[in-house]
């Protein structure tokens, strides 16, 4: 045992002075765990908002204690369709750190497809698995990526002496130009999704009532056949929510109510069973038209009380509810009815049944949710407003 721990500490000094004959920052830590070791610590300290319905696609989770710092980049091949987040096995030092993915190495800028920056102190103390949430890209399966670790200073990234990744290799920067280090691999994790399905297809009218039920045709399908998930955006200030399932090509039927006029633009997404989200529709708008009821005057005739009602609105208002009631001594003091139609701008007359009291009355007209009361005095059949 102690021979073979002699000749590993030998072998690890002398790698640790070649590669620091290559211009990289190297030191090791006192944990060796290889492949063959059963004790690899593989648990991430989570400390960035992370979407737990992603799955594990590629790694290289084992460790050989020594940690680079500089300008390095691991070669990947994802197997899913949307890459998430990343975990690096990293030892902490100073400066913030920037994680990229990207499908070229020789122009990173143009060739990131997503990034993320971290804040020194928000990088746990220590060596530790840690999180990388970048926005969602979608990536060719099967094809060469590339993670790149750009940190502001001194950030230390966990390298494996024995290549054990397959898929991939670690690479260098040095004396502006990236080199390939064939034989070491780092240690990592990529997470990723399937599939993000199509944005769906939306169809309606383009002109309504207010407090009428409108009804939209909506349909989405997923490469993957999996149900999906329907959030519409109505433009008004109605709080949306998810609602379904719903098979993939089904053509659904969604009603919603506009309780004001205006224009509105509607736009909907969909997501699939692993919360996997299409991009927002193209947008439809509708407008919706209300009518707007006033009394604009109430009026007394022999036995009888008047009422004049205007439509100010834009849209015909149908099926009226009305009403007059009279508080004090009076004969039929409540009336009623339903006014069939109303156009905008026009003016309809309702009143009561022929009326005899005497004293002081309170009259109160109702159209639909409009009110306007006024106090008369009458004497038999004879109203003095």
């Amino acid at each position: 045992m102690i021979k073979k721990t002699v000749i590993k500490s030998v072998f690890l000094i002398i790698l640790i002075s070649l590669i620091t004959q290559t211009g990289m920052h190297v030191f090791a830590s006192s944990s060796l765990d290889d492949e063959n070791n059963t004790n690899v610590n593989t648990s991430p300290i989570h400390f960035f908002n992370t979407c737990m319905v992603d799955e594990l696609d590629q790694q290289q989770p084992y460790h050989s204690g020594v940690f680079c710092s500089g300008l390095f980049a691991q070669s990947f091949k994802p197997t899913l369709e949307i890459i998430t987040r990343a975990e690096l096995y990293i030892f902490k030092g100073s400066g913030g750190l920037q994680i990229s993915i990207c499908n070229d190495l020789n122009n990173i800028e143009e060739n990131t497809i997503t990034t993320v920056y971290t804040e020194h102190e928000d990088i746990p103390s220590g060596e530790n698995w840690v999180e990388f949430d970048f926005p969602d890209a979608v990536v060719i399966p099967n094809q060469e990526y590339y993670i790149v670790f750009e940190p502001d200073d001194s950030m230390f990234w966990e390298q494996h002496l024995k290549d054990p990744y397959e898929q991939g290799c670690s690479w260098k920067y040095l004396s502006d130009e990236w080199e390939n280090i064939s034989d070491l691999d780092f240690v990592f994790k990529t997470y990723g999704n399937k599939n993000a399905p199509f944005p769906p297809t939306l169809s309606g009218p383009t002109i309504g009532e207010a407090d009428t039920s409108i009804s939209f045709i909506l349909q989405a399908t997923d490469l993957d056949n999996d149900e999906l998930y329907y959030y519409i955006d109505w433009g008004d200030t109605t709080n949306p929510e998810w609602i379904g399932p719903y098979a993939s090509g089904e053509q659904i039927t969604i009603d919603h109510i506009w309780t004001q006029a205006g224009i509105f633009t509607i736009r909907a997404k969909v997501k699939d069973i692993h919360h996997v989200e299409s991009n927002w529709s193209e947008p439809a708008t509708i407008t919706i038209h209300k009518p707007d009821l006033e009394i604009i005057e109430i009026s007394s005739g022999f036995g009888s009380i008047n009422a004049m009602i205007q439509n100010n609105g834009d849209a015909t208002a149908v099926s009226i509810p009305w009403s007059i009631s009279i508080d004090g001594i009076v004969s039929n003091s409540y009336t009623s009815g339903v006014i069939d139609s109303l156009d905008a701008e026009d003016i309809v007359s309702v009143q009561t049944a022929f009326i005899v009291g005497i004293g002081k009355i309170t009259i109160t007209v109702t159209v639909a949710d409009v009110s306007k009361m006024i106090e008369a005095t009458i004497f038999g059949p004879f109203i003095i407003l």
